[in-house]
């Protein structure tokens, strides 16, 4: 599907705003701006006695002020519906033949029958995305890495894994957004892209982008709404994401965070 743009015809592709996705998952957003993305794992944050929650807190802001003016970065919090055979991965425990396998096989039954009474099979991924401005992808490369490996140092800290992801895991996680509510599978290899002529967004775009309105939108065949808070509350609640993620739908948070120098600041 096309679109006109300053009366140019513009594909679902072209909106995609990115130039360039690099095997070992460095993204050339634009001239000038490259990116990284680390995935992350969920903190036992909520279930933590009131001194463990303070000292998470606390490492979380240490954490948030590593970044300075320079790094821009992005939370990102994926609710989407697994697959059939995600699914069937999750709820099955492979045997080995140890004396315990009746056990496995039980608790697999167990863990299908709570599938089916309600738990939609929602899986929840998190992402942390962060870019910075150079002159080449050769300048930011040194940078991005050692940024990448400070993150994850810094996640340590904080209580959770985290893992950089390659271009390809950067591309199947735009893939699940750009396809939610479908069962389709991101399947691609670079050689295979090579020999047939196309672009790594060929393989995640959707049939179709439209957008009506202020905030209704179509991708594919789903139709969604977007909503825009610009947060300013000298004062916020700490489960208050947690209660945007809890919904048992399909969706996408995105919390973008701008450093500013202490001066401007105060």
């Amino acid at each position: 599907m096309k679109r006109k743009r300053n009366n140019k015809q513009m594909s679902v592709q072209d909106s995609i705003p990115f130039e360039k996705m690099f095997p070992d998952g460095i993204c050339r957003v634009r001239d000038g701006y490259y990116t990284k993305m680390v995935k992350f794992e969920d903190m036992n944050y909520a279930l933590s006695g009131k001194d463990d929650k303070t000292t998470a807190f606390s490492e979380w802001c240490g954490f948030l002020n590593y970044f300075d003016s320079s790094v821009r970065f992005e939370l990102t919090f994926v609710n989407k519906q697994m697959d059939k055979e995600t699914m069937e991965q999750r709820t099955v425990i492979p045997c080995r033949q140890d004396g315990f396998d009746a056990v496995r096989k039980e608790y697999s039954r167990m863990l299908r029958r709570q599938q089916s009474k309600g738990a939609k099979g929602i899986q929840r991924l998190r992402y942390l995305t962060f870019g910075i401005e150079a002159g080449s992808i050769k300048e930011a490369k040194p940078r991005l890495l050692h940024l990448e490996a400070d993150i994850i140092s810094g996640f340590a800290q904080v209580g959770t894994s985290a893992r950089a992801l390659n271009g390809k895991e950067r591309l199947e996680v735009m893939h699940a957004i750009f396809h939610m509510g479908d069962t389709s599978r991101f399947r691609f290899d670079w050689n295979d892209m090579i020999m047939a002529g196309l672009d790594v967004k060929d393989y995640i775009a959707p049939s179709a982008l439209a957008f009506r309105g202020s905030k209704n939108f179509q991708m594919g065949e789903t139709y969604g709404a977007a909503s825009f808070l610009s947060i300013t509350a000298p004062e916020l609640k700490d489960d208050v994401l947690t209660e945007f993620l809890e919904a048992e739908a399909e969706q996408v948070v995105s919390i973008h965070i701008r450093s500013v120098e202490r001066n401007e600041a105060i």
